[in-house]
């Protein structure tokens, strides 16, 4: 399980978090909502240590807070940044191929192989020898995302999956997503597209200036009425 108990994130001088408290247990999808800014992507970056913190992350009972970025994926976690972040010198392949490690088991509950990558995205499989620099916005968030799950990630952190997707693709990521939900895994899903992340998340948690300020289920979110309705406005 992920667990996050009052933690402080800051960039330098100046604190974005602000006693940020959620948890993610195994077979579980957990949205993360709120506007640009309030502090959902800062949180995706403290779970991975790419952000200074104090207070506590901890993953199936492992202290994460002062791993190195590599350790902490080691772990088990995988991580689809905002940016994407793919390596734009290699070719689609090449990404693909770095994904993988040695650690990796065919036995594994969540086992994902390049090939059903490239069946459910085949438009990564018509670019296979591409450099991923050259691709659209949308096939390399596509690119990022097979990558992350071609690690095996127990723990899945999104952070806006289905930015740049058409609406076919991301009915699609949709369905990946609750395929490895149903693998067992953790899922913690940042996304503005209300209405795909309510449909697949079990609970989720707003965040406004930095702080969570509204934790429950998807129903209850979206009442306009719930405390919460002012931090998802636009």
């Amino acid at each position: 399980m992920l667990q996050i108990e009052a933690l402080d994130g800051f960039y330098g001088q100046s604190q974005v978090l602000h006693h940020v408290a959620l948890t993610v247990a195994p077979g579980e999808m957990v949205a993360l909502l709120g506007r640009n800014g309030s502090g959902r992507s800062s949180t995706a970056r403290a779970i991975m240590g790419l952000l200074s913190a104090r207070g506590r992350i901890t993953w199936n009972g492992r202290p994460l807070l002062g791993l190195p970025t590599h350790h902490i994926a080691r772990l088990g976690v995988g991580y689809v940044p905002e940016t994407r972040d793919v390596f734009g010198g290699l070719t689609v392949w090449q990404n693909l191929q770095l994904g993988l490690h040695p650690g990796n088991r065919a036995d594994n509950a969540c086992a994902w192989s390049i090939e059903e990558a490239l069946t459910l995205f085949p438009e990564l499989a018509k670019r296979l020898h591409t450099l991923s620099g050259v691709l659209s916005g949308g096939e390399q968030q596509v690119l990022s995302l097979c990558r992350s799950l071609l690690g095996q990630p127990a723990l899945l952190v999104l952070d806006e999956p289905a930015e740049g997707l058409s609406p076919e693709v991301t009915q699609r990521v949709a369905a990946l997503l609750s395929q490895w939900r149903a693998r067992g895994a953790a899922v913690l899903l940042i996304e503005q597209k209300l209405s795909m992340t309510l449909a697949l998340a079990d609970r989720c948690y707003v965040m406004g200036r930095g702080s969570v300020v509204f934790a429950g289920t998807p129903a209850q979110a979206l009442d306009t009425q719930a405390p919460c309705a002012a931090w998802l406005s636009v």
